[in-house]
């Protein structure tokens, strides 16, 4: 095992999840950011327990709350930004820092090494966020949280922030307002509230978009995907209304979508998007970070609208997400993402399902 240094934790890994990032990585499809050199531990969500601290580390728990770490301390984290570039000091979005450590990127031969969630150990280093897990949230939905769930928490966030929905949300802050909380304030539900919302995609992202949305009082939820078995769970996931692409703009009706959230990343996806929203609506790209999706300016212009684009997460809305899982497990299947598992041995099964979308969220678990 590596040795620690200041503020870095060794955590024994319970369960990691795979993202779609991971399942192009593996097929060498990455052109942006850091090159991933090989050999390289992939994976970036996951969950596990603190088995040894450098120093005395501070983490974040669901309430804001935070103490120094502790061994058995049960935790995800996020990746680690520089704290000093422009992105970080002047701009305030450390998830578009330049130099940021990212999970699931970095050579094995780069200390601290371990810094992949496909295996029985990771560092998490001094830059990187630590948020608690609920005790009632189960290894595999809190992996799968630290990435979907959080950044449809971002996702939500923005759609919130004052702007053409009329909201008069978006303070500071997480979703909920205060660190999270998994309810929202009445500012942050004011955004939503109401509102007409469509969700194009219902992948692990577009289901916890959706969830949140109806969980923040909007008045329809339509999803939109290719898959019939997808539609049918957007339904569990609060979408009262489901269906294919290319049918969004009948579904949401005439008068237009309020908010729409692309988060599928097919290329059509934009074009239908814009062309489903009401003059003066929101538009908040998520799923587009493969650049294969164009978005119509003209109708941009037309409509009025005001395009968002959503990189990644933030610690607070971490801590927003593992919340709104813990406070709404009875309400919403968390447990339907992460049905499928694999062990260690077998990742590369795992990485298969998730490339042909035969699991939604495949589970990495250590071999016994």
């Amino acid at each position: 095992m590596p040795d620690l240094g200041p503020g870095e934790l060794l955590v024994e890994v319970e369960a990691a999840t795979v993202c779609g990032t991971d399942v192009h990585l593996w097929r060498g499809e990455v052109t942006t950011g850091r090159p991933l050199e090989l050999p390289a531990i992939l994976g970036h969500e996951g969950c596990g327990r603190v088995v040894a601290c450098g120093a005395p580390v501070v983490v974040g728990d669901g309430g804001g709350a935070g103490g120094p770490a502790a061994v058995g301390d049960r935790i995800v984290w996020t990746h680690a930004p520089c704290g000093r570039c422009r992105a970080c000091a002047v701009w305030r979005r450390p998830a578009a820092c330049p130099q940021r450590l990212t999970y699931g990127r970095w050579p094995l031969r780069t200390p601290p090494h371990l810094t992949g969630t496909f295996a029985r150990h990771c560092v998490v280093v001094a830059g990187a966020g630590r948020v608690r897990v609920p005790p009632a949230v189960p290894a595999p939905v809190a992996a799968a949280a630290s990435c979907a769930v959080r950044t449809a928490a971002h996702a939500i966030e923005r759609a919130c922030r004052p702007g053409p929905v009329g909201s008069a949300a978006g303070v500071p802050g997480s979703v909920a307002g205060a660190p999270g909380s998994a309810v929202g304030s009445a500012e942050a539900a004011a955004g939503l509230a109401g509102r007409s919302v469509l969700v194009q995609g219902a992948g692990p992202l577009g289901l916890a978009v959706a969830a949140w949305a109806r969980h923040l009082a909007a008045e329809r939820v339509v999803a939109v995907d290719a898959r019939p078995e997808r539609r049918a769970l957007a339904s569990r996931f609060g979408a009262t209304t489901a269906v294919p692409p290319g049918a969004a703009a009948e579904a949401v009706g005439a008068g237009g979508a309020d908010v729409a959230f692309e988060c599928s990343g097919a290329a059509a996806a934009p074009a239908e998007g814009v062309r489903a929203l009401r003059p003066g609506a929101r538009y908040v790209l998520v799923g587009q970070v493969g650049g294969s999706g164009a978005v119509p300016a003209a109708e941009v212009v037309r409509r009025q609208l005001t395009v968002d684009g959503i990189l990644s997460a933030e610690p607070r809305h971490y801590a927003s997400a593992l919340a709104f899982v813990a406070a709404t497990l009875s309400t919403y299947p968390w447990h339907a993402l992460v049905a499928d598992r694999f062990p260690l041995a077998r990742a590369t099964e795992a990485l298969t399902a998730a490339a042909t979308g035969a699991a939604l969220k495949p589970v990495v678990a250590p071999d016994p």
